[in-house]
């Protein structure tokens, strides 16, 4: 009878016992809702069961490109985090918590709830605070701790980044009681201008030191063609948690959705490849790497090229088919082997088969890749702002010795005295030792420069006159690309794919631009490094004309070629040296390699090496409140 009487109480909210002495107190109606709502037990994520009531009032717009947490029984993704487990590094800066993690997992989900809700506005204190809920004294202790759980999720770049207005209240002239750090950021690319605005936006004195005219490293771009054509990357590979995207969608910079549909054409045969052969070699090939992620779990041999171990694994497999293994599943079979080659940057031949998708050992970004159709130009102009940037000053020397101040030489004869000297260069300029260290770099790190490939792609983009490829598009008369599948091995590499780029505009025919964008990479690079862009363009139609054999290819109007530089082999690249020198940009990246999106990231996370040493006072003495609290309501 005594527990029915108690049991009503509690549901009537008249309970007599007080919350913060019997229970872990639990977050009322706590934002976190939107996401986690029948997904977890709500008391496992520091929500309250019995007031679990949260309308957001309005469509969220962010949904199609941002999901902030695992959810059961799906995949994981990039930057998505487990709503009911603290992180490696969230319990080492929050020791307290790492036997009873409820209390800080109802702030942290809170806190990252509010930021996936409106990405578009720096996340104040305040603002937090409004959504808050927790009867009694509890309240007073969890908004105390709320404001160390906001920074050190700024720090970490899980919440305020991207293009985002600088706050007023700057979080190390807030905290740290001394000079202000001074960062000198060398090479003015996509990752070292994003290092420039977050570090600045947490109060570093920041300069950027770019050796060309002007910044944005190899991220420029053409419009020579009508079209923008990028010099770097323009491809998004996954828009889910992409900061990119995230990017793109707070300055209202457009990007195209890639669609799935790919169709592949067989220049042996000039036709349309059939859906069952694309289908049958599309198994082969994923048995053929089930086997080799088999082989790299149950073996310790020394480790193999990946072209040898597809060669070998394809002449075995072949053997076992109860059906003809014909000449258009082997083409079709080089065509797969090409886009490896294409995503590694490089000829297989000179790629680990242990290690060449050790990237995908944490969670990839999900959802559609996508295009930056009109370039990264307002993108990179959008992160220099309000940077003190040098551009035509050419680092030349760079003097760690001293016990305090780290000196920066130019070629100019200008010098620059740091507390941090962040480094944001292609893989090349290490190599070619560009730069003099003294003292001279560790020798792990000659061996990073050394074992980093070296692999090369070339971009060609060719505008023509009229659309030819009209068979192909879509019923909304738009398409995004068409594979084309070689005649043998030799050229696998040579335009797998092509990129439509065309600008269509139904109000003015003449405003209609045709344009088709492919790679070349893997051996064929090779190649074309021996021929003239004359020779290339020939090689490109003579392609086409393989493909569109009842077609009559027009001359080409203009051309367009670049060639850029990619790499493997990241751990030892990205490591720092003395708490002095930091190192950025996509070669250091190990899970993200080769692409924009992980050249932002490797700037993000060096700011929180940066800074999480600098900040270390401050949330150890916060702790300790912290755990004292937690002890005496044990």
């Amino acid at each position: 009878m005594k527990l029915q009487v108690f049991c009503e109480d509690l549901l009537e909210g008249n309970c007599s016992v007080e919350e913060e002495f019997c229970c872990t107190p639990l977050l009322h109606n706590s934002p976190a809702l939107h996401y986690l709502a029948n997904e977890y037990y709500y008391d496992e994520v520091g929500m309250s069961p019995l007031n679990a009531k949260f309308e957001l009032g309005k469509n969220c717009i962010t949904t199609t490109f941002m999901s902030p947490f695992n959810i059961p029984n799906e995949q994981s993704m990039a930057f998505s985090l487990r709503p009911d487990v603290m992180e490696y590094d969230e319990v080492y800066a929050f020791p307290e918590y790492s036997v009873e993690q409820v209390l800080y997992l109802a702030m942290r989900n809170l806190v990252v709830t509010l930021w996936n809700l409106n990405p578009f506005e720096y996340l104040t204190y305040s603002t937090c605070l409004s959504y808050l809920s927790c009867p009694g004294l509890a309240r007073v202790w969890y908004s105390t701790e709320l404001k160390r759980v906001l920074d050190y999720l700024t720090i970490k770049n899980v919440i305020n980044f991207g293009l985002l207005n600088i706050p007023s209240t700057l979080l190390l002239k807030e905290k740290v009681k001394k000079s202000k750090l001074e960062v000198v950021i060398v090479g003015g690319g996509l990752s070292g201008l994003a290092a420039a605005r977050q570090l600045r936006s947490l109060g570093a004195k920041v300069t950027v030191l770019e050796a060309k005219a002007k910044v944005g490293g190899r991220m420029q771009d053409d419009w020579s063609l009508g079209v923008c054509v990028g010099c770097g990357a323009q491809l998004i590979t996954g828009i889910v948690n992409n900061p990119i995207v995230l990017m793109c969608h707070q300055i209202g910079l457009p990007y195209k959705l890639l669609s799935d549909e790919c169709p592949l054409l067989d220049s042996e045969t000039g036709r349309q490849v059939s859906p069952l052969a694309d289908r049958i070699v599309d198994e082969h090939f994923n048995c053929m790497l089930d086997a080799i992620g088999q082989w790299k779990t149950t073996t310790k041999t020394t480790d193999n090229n990946l072209l040898s171990q597809l060669t070998n694994l394809n002449n075995k497999l072949v053997k076992c088919l109860d059906f003809k293994w014909t000449k258009e599943f082997e083409r079709l079979l080089q065509w797969q082997i090409g886009n490896v080659e294409f995503s590694c940057g490089a000829q297989l031949s000179e790629v680990s088969a242990r290690h060449w998708d050790q990237n995908e050992s944490v969670g990839q970004f999900a959802g559609a890749h996508a295009l930056l159709s009109e370039g990264s130009g307002q993108l990179i102009k959008r992160l220099a702002e309000g940077s003190e940037t040098r551009c035509g000053y050419e680092v030349n020397k760079i003097d760690y010795s001293r016990s305090k101040k780290t000196i920066v030489h130019c070629s100019n004869g200008k010098k620059f005295a740091c507390d941090k000297v962040l480094l944001c260069l292609p893989l090349a300029v290490y190599q070619n030792k560009i730069v003099e260290f003294v003292p001279e770099l560790p020798s792990e790190k000659f061996v990073a420069f050394k074992n980093l490939g070296a692999g090369l792609i070339e971009k060609v983009a060719v505008r023509f006159p009229r659309c030819f490829w009209t068979n192909l598009l879509k019923e909304d008369g738009t398409l995004d690309y068409f594979g084309h599948i070689p005649k043998d091995q030799t050229e696998r590499g040579l335009f797998n794919m092509f990129y439509d780029f065309s600008s269509r505009s139904s109000k003015n025919v003449k405003n209609q631009q045709f344009v088709l964008m492919s790679y070349v990479c893997g051996d064929s690079v090779q190649l074309v490094n021996n021929k003239s862009d004359v020779e290339v363009v020939a090689d490109f139609i003579e392609t086409l004309e393989k493909l569109f054999p009842e077609e009559s290819i027009p001359n080409p109007l203009a051309i367009y070629l670049k060639v850029g530089a990619s790499g493997d082999d990241y751990d030892r690249m990205a490591a720092s040296i003395d708490d002095k020198l930091y190192f950025a940009g996509e070669c250091t990246n190990r899970f993200f390699p080769q692409t924009m999106t992980g050249a932002y990231i490797s700037a993000c996370g060096l700011i929180f090496c940066i800074l999480v040493l600098i900040l270390q006072a401050y949330f150890s003495e916060t702790s300790k409140i912290a755990e004292s609290w937690m002890t005496a309501n044990a």
